[in-house]
């Protein structure tokens, strides 16, 4: 579970609920099937904290490889929602996809 701040409530969210999370300047929204969640966060820390099934795929977004639909040349669909995949960041999603799929 995460320990979220958003506004003056603290939200828990199950890890594995998130869909994908989004950098907003200093804040990420985090993306799940019911809801999104607004917090302080970045999404560099993010990225070292969350399990391997997470991986950045543009500076503004980390997805969850769980809830992947589809790869297309520079877009992944995470749960019916195209995301950009930045150059920066394609090899080391097509690695880890390899890695996933065995």
């Amino acid at each position: 579970k995460i320990f979220l701040k958003d506004g003056n409530t603290t939200v828990i969210l199950a890890i594995e609920s998130i869909l994908y999370m989004k950098s907003e300047a200093n804040y990420v929204v985090f993306f799940t099937a019911d809801k999104k969640v607004m917090s302080l966060h970045t999404l560099k820390k993010l990225e070292y904290e969350l399990p391997q099934n997470f991986i950045r795929v543009q500076k503004s977004y980390i997805i969850n490889l769980n809830y992947l639909d589809a790869l297309k040349s520079d877009i992944v669909v995470v749960a019916g929602t195209e995301i950009p995949i930045g150059a920066v960041h394609k090899d080391q999603l097509n690695e880890r996809l390899k890695e996933w799929n065995k």
